[in-house]
């Protein structure tokens, strides 16, 4: 059996690579690694040739990866603390995949974060402050999770533009808002209110406690919010679609004013993480595999 990774040169460069690729020989498999980080010259042409796949978001559409009835391994940045590692599904990306459309994030299931707190920066699952500012996560106007799971502004072609567009109707007045643009995209259109105020000075995991609640379409800032404990709102779909840890404001946007009385429930958000972290991501140390990669594996022809 033969498989095409198709991944990232953080991947390559770590114990990771090393743990697949064991895993597959194991399965009697034999991997080709493929960095994407330099080209995507290739990557269609090599998607076609192999069986099995495993990718990395490079923005293919779900219906074009999934018209080809390959094995497909979906990875992405992890959605809790990106530099521990990254996320993996076995049937797609977002509310698309199998973690969302299986619920998984109900199972019952123990992590211990210790870790993944000590790198991200804050101690989870102690909330923010309830008098702080709401915290309006901006993303980048090319990511496909903004560019696909976004339904409020599907006909618009700034995604961004038409978020704040949103907010500005909807978002509860009388409170401090903090927009904060994205580390990678920091130009900013849009309606506007006076009491806002952009923020770009402090690291999320600075300013993300001292904030009542975030407000993002589906970044990642979504579920380490939730992983903090801090009240979220999100516009798009993702992996947390149903899962009852966010106010969901895809398709009605006036579901944002309840972000000021939502009451997170901790078990519910330790729950969805550890769920997260065991079903859904690998960690470039390599020294652990996690349900959605072993589902794949499984599948290997």
């Amino acid at each position: 059996m033969k498989v095409a990774a198709l991944v990232t040169q953080s991947i390559l460069q770590s114990n990771l690579k090393d743990l697949i690729g064991s895993r597959c020989r194991d399965a009697g498999a034999e991997v080709t690694w493929i960095n994407v980080t330099e080209s995507t010259k290739l990557y269609k042409e090599t998607f076609n040739e192999y069986q099995n796949i495993i990718t990395w978001n490079c923005r293919m559409p779900h219906a074009w990866i999934r018209s080809k009835k390959r094995n497909v391994l979906f990875l992405d940045n992890s959605l809790i603390h990106q530099r521990y590692g990254v996320s993996a599904d076995s049937d797609g990306y977002f509310s698309k995949s199998h973690f969302c459309e299986a619920r998984l994030f109900n199972t019952e299931t123990e992590f211990d974060f210790s870790q993944i707190a000590k790198g991200i920066g804050f101690t989870p699952f102690t909330g923010g402050r309830p008098d702080g500012p709401i915290l309006v996560a901006m993303q980048c106007r090319v990511d496909c999770n903004v560019n696909m799971e976004f339904p409020l502004a599907a006909k618009h072609k700034d995604k961004m533009e038409a978020f704040l567009n949103i907010l500005h109707d909807h978002l509860p007045r009388r409170k401090k808002v903090l927009i904060r643009a994205h580390p990678r995209d920091q130009v900013i259109t849009g309606k506007w209110r006076k009491e806002w105020r952009l923020e770009k000075s402090n690291k999320l995991s600075e300013i993300l406690p001292k904030c009542s609640a975030l407000v993002t379409v589906n970044s990642t800032c979504a579920s380490e919010a939730v992983f903090l404990g801090v009240p979220v709102a999100v516009f798009g779909t993702g992996v947390f679609t149903g899962s009852k840890v966010v106010i969901d404001c895809s398709k009605e946007p006036r579901s944002v004013g309840k972000i000021l009385s939502f009451k997170q429930d901790i078990n519910n958000c330790k729950r969805y993480c550890a769920a997260l972290m065991n079903h859904a991501t690998l960690p470039y140390a390599g020294d652990r595999t996690c349900s959605e990669f072993d589902r794949w594996l499984s599948r290997l022809t």
